[in-house]
């Protein structure tokens, strides 16, 4: 698994949420960084490695507060 920074993780979802409940759509859509600059392909393996590591991130989230 990767070393990341959670707070940086943290602070990037947040930005996310907020500026999709604003409908700022153009800052919502340059917070996915690597898909985007990796031209917004579906069909890349960066897209579902990220889906992994957030499936997995919260399966642990949830394991810490049930655990």
């Amino acid at each position: 698994m990767r070393s990341f920074d959670p707070r940086r993780v943290g602070s990037l979802e947040c930005r996310a949420w907020e500026t999709y409940y604003r409908r700022k759509w153009a800052a919502f859509l340059v917070a996915s960084d690597r898909w985007v600059e990796a031209g917004n392909d579906p069909a890349i393996p960066l897209l579902a490695e990220e889906r992994a590591l957030l499936v997995r991130s919260y399966a642990a989230l949830l394991a810490a507060v049930h655990g």
